[in-house]
């Protein structure tokens, strides 16, 4: 037998055991021309390769005693995936963001060998595959790439299919398993299953779980198990589904509701496991109903068989005819279009690509109708299957309208499926969304006030057929009134989610122009041209409202004298619409803006629309310069404000949410301290929907309120008087970043007598231009250039 020359490649070769030779073997390059490699565990045992090659490695690696070396020495060497938990992101000052509102950064995966890196690579590698949603057979043709690029740095890295499977299958899946399953037992979540036939023509059972991560902040799907069934009855399934749960050691006391596809689908099997669940917890499921997306699906898909067919049979005609590369380059020679795209492919299963398949209908419309006349010309006789379908459905009256109708609701429909299928909350928003869907279309084949006089009645219309007696969704005053109801100021219905489950309130969270702020002495901008504020003088009537929220007094409607606020920093003039309190439960919170950082008891907003470009309230507050707010600063004194005593004096009338008293003839003008004094800047409302429209005027005196009174006040509650919850006080909003806005103010400190050692910037130095003095040298020089002389200039004007 030949002499065998040692080959690098035998290295990244596996044992019997599954440990690649390079873990262990050690080449001398002096020792290589003996034919000799040593055996790191087996204390630098020779092997020699010089007759036999990679054999004798093969002979090495299954002896006895390697095989327990290598059995004490894998523990110290093996692979560990570890998950860094996500911080909160980091805030303006490189701070933690404080409150239920904090965003959480992604977890990191951190990977632990001691030794050897190459597997380290390996498993990052295939995990971005997977990330990628990448074929292992394409992974492995990269790794190959890679090597090739960083030959020095990837020595040894060799990903193949089936190692890559493994990898997933027994290191990487069950670690990613196990940090879900850790996370899910501490929270409520859901169950979801579904049945579908395998290829055998046997039942296979999907068990996946559902539940929102107060660690990611995010909601989670993940799948629990997979069980394939001869039989499929009710008991079958609920002793899977309990088994399924309890391998994952998920508690039952924390399973809020089960999901499956329709309504009709398994009733009896949750029937059986609500009530084992109050057997074993004394409370059952939610019910929730079905899936709403598979509800829209299905209804989507059998509206489509009763108005659509005709498009889905001629999308399905078209594509087969001219899926022939021949067919298709003569519609290339006659079309009139610069780049024409091919017909899609439709199947009845997936109706949502009926929607793209409509689409290139559409672009391709007119070629179709010139494919149509020229068929008219053929006998029929020689035409073949396809060419009389196209021909007959394109013949068919209002096909191309059908078209646009099939386009639009399988739009809509995905589009709304989406909407569902999101990781966000959005329980207080589906039933206006669904609504909204469902009136949409409805809408397109009867009138659309008796779409809605059919929601609002819940009641049979027999003039139009309309069976929607039984739809029990909530009219739009309903919608915006439960809005209003349900946020708060605090927990999941507080400020920090205000934007989050209210589409509409978006910029509660992403604007940047937000109130209220803390008012920094320091930085203000004294600004010479601000006036002094003008409130009329006369008197107003109103009523006041607990709205479990706030306490709101709003004046009469039917008001004929309304009072206008304007001048200040005000460009137009404003017409008052209520009053807002906010105040805390003790004496060291409770105002909403703050000063130099420091919150005083409590804070009145006086807050009114521009009368000169809007109808209302309602208008304005979306608008550019839609609302001005006053805030008037409350602090304990043993002089009250003679115009706040008038309201406080009915606080006991206003007590529970819901309640109302009217106050009559009180004067604006007199409720303000005596100062001309102010600060401005631009910002919010500084409730629901945070609109950016409002100029805030925060005077500079605060008024007062007796112990007395703030007692009163703090004794009001957010519920009715059978639940009355939690008191009102605490209806403050938390400050917003100032986001370079500037605050000016009409206080000149370099004139109040204040200390020279403030530091407020001011806009009156010197701010005005110096224009040059016009001279005969200025004159002359114009002349030498060609310019008219000035004096000329304007004896030439008419």
């Amino acid at each position: 037998m030949g002499k065998s020359a040692f080959d690098p490649g035998w290295l990244e070769q596996a044992d019997a055991t599954g440990n690649r030779y390079e873990s262990y073997i050690i080449v001398d390059p002096q020792k290589l021309e003996e034919g000799v490699v040593f055996c790191k565990l087996c204390n630098r045992k020779k092997i020699s390769f010089k007759n036999r090659g990679i054999t004798a490695l093969k002979d090495h690696a299954e002896s006895q005693k390697h095989k327990q070396l290598a059995a004490n020495d894998k523990s110290s060497n093996q692979l560990r995936i570890g998950l860094t938990p996500p911080e909160p992101a980091s805030g303006l000052a490189g701070t933690p963001e404080a409150g239920p509102s904090k965003r959480f950064t992604q977890p990191k995966i951190s990977l632990h060998l001691p030794e050897s890196s190459i597997l380290a690579k390996e498993v990052m590698w295939t995990i971005h595959t997977v990330l990628k949603n990448a074929s292992f057979r394409s992974a492995e043709k990269d790794s190959q790439v890679l090597r090739l690029l960083a030959p020095v740095d990837l020595k040894g890295f060799s990903l193949y299919r089936q190692k890559m499977a493994d990898l997933v299958n027994y290191a990487i899946g069950p670690f990613f398993r196990d940090q879900f399953l850790q996370d899910v037992r501490s929270e409520y979540f859901s169950a979801l299953f579904d049945e579908t036939e395998a290829n055998n023509k046997t039942k296979e059972l999907e068990i996946v779980c559902k539940y929102h991560s107060s660690r990611i902040g995010k909601l989670i799907f993940f799948h629990l198990d997979s069980v394939f069934l001869g039989r499929a009855t009710a008991d079958i399934l609920l002793d899977k589904i309990t088994n399924a749960l309890e391998k994952a050691q998920l508690p039952s006391d924390k399973l809020v509701m089960v999901s499956r596809d329709g309504p009709r689908v398994n009733q009896s099997l949750i029937t059986k496991l609500n009530n084992k669940l109050i057997a074993e917890r004394g409370f059952g499921l939610v019910d929730a109903g079905s899936c709403p997306a598979h509800i829209i699906h299905n209804s989507v898909k059998y509206a489509l068989k009763e108005y659509g067919s005709e498009v889905s049979e001629l999308a399905k005609v078209v594509y087969y005819y001219y899926d022939v590369p021949a067919r298709w380059e003569e519609f290339l020679k006659n079309t009139s279009q610069k780049n024409p795209k091919k017909f899609v492919r439709f199947v009845e299963t997936r109706w949502v690509m009926l929607g793209n398949a409509a689409q290139r209908l559409l672009d391709n419309y007119e070629d179709l109708t010139n494919v149509k006349n020229k068929l008219q010309r053929v006998d029929s006789k020689k035409l073949t299957y396809h060419e009389k379908a196209i021909l007959r459905l394109m013949s068919s009256d209002g096909i191309k309208p059908m078209i646009r109708f099939v386009l639009e609701i399988c739009s809509s429909a995905e589009s709304m499926i989406k909407y569902l299928e999101t990781n966000e909350f959005i329980l207080f928003d589906v039933y206006a969304r669904e609504k909204e869907f469902i009136v949409k279309w409805l809408s397109k084949v009867y009138d659309a006030k008796h779409i809605y006089r059919a929601f609002d009645d819940c009641e049979l219309h027999e003039e139009h057929n309309l069976a929607v007696n039984k739809v029990q969704l909530p009219t739009r005053k309903e919608i915006k009134a439960s809005w209003e109801e349900w946020w708060t100021y605090d927990g999941i219905s507080g400020p920090a989610f205000w934007g989050l489950i209210n589409p509409q309130w978006n910029m509660c969270n992403k604007g940047r122009r937000q109130s209220p702020i803390n008012v920094e002495p320091d930085k203000l901008l004294f600004d010479p041209y601000l006036r002094s504020l003008h409130i009329d003088k006369h008197k107003i009537s109103g009523t006041l409202h607990n709205t479990g929220q706030s306490l709101v007094f709003r004046v009469e409607k039917d008001t004929k004298q309304h009072v206008n606020i304007s001048s200040g920093p005000l460009a137009y003039r404003y017409q008052f619409e209520e009053i807002y309190f906010h105040y805390g439960t003790d004496n060291n919170q409770g105002s909403e803006h703050h000063v130099h950082g420091y919150s005083f008891p409590g804070e009145i907003q006086l807050y009114g629309f521009n009368k000169e470009l809007y109808h209302n309230m309602s208008e304005a507050q979306h608008k550019a310069q839609g609302i001005v707010g006053i805030s008037l600063m409350v602090q304990i004194g043993d002089t009250p404000n003679p115009e706040l005593r008038i309201i406080t004096s009915t606080f006991n009338k206003v007590l529970y949410k819901g309640s109302s008293t009217p106050i009559r003839h009180i004067s604006l003008r007199s409720l303000l301290p005596n100062t001309e004094q102010y600060m401005t800047y631009e910002g919010s409302t500084t409730h629901p929907g945070c609109w950016e429209s409002t100029v805030w005027i925060i005077l500079n005196k605060p008024i007062y309120i007796t112990k007395q009174e703030l007692y009163a006040l703090r004794k009001l509650m957010q519920g009715s008087e059978q639940t009355p919850k939690a008191p009102l006080g605490n209806n403050a909003r938390p400050l917003q970043a100032l986001h370079h806005r500037t605050v000016r103010t009409n206080i000149d400190f370099a004139h109040t007598g204040a200390s020279k050692n403030q530091n407020c910037p001011t806009m009156s130095k010197d701010m005005y231009y110096k224009a040059n003095r016009w001279t005969s040298e200025i004159a002359a020089r114009g002349r030498e250039r060609g310019l008219p002389d000035i004096d000329t200039v304007f004896q030439s004007l008419p």
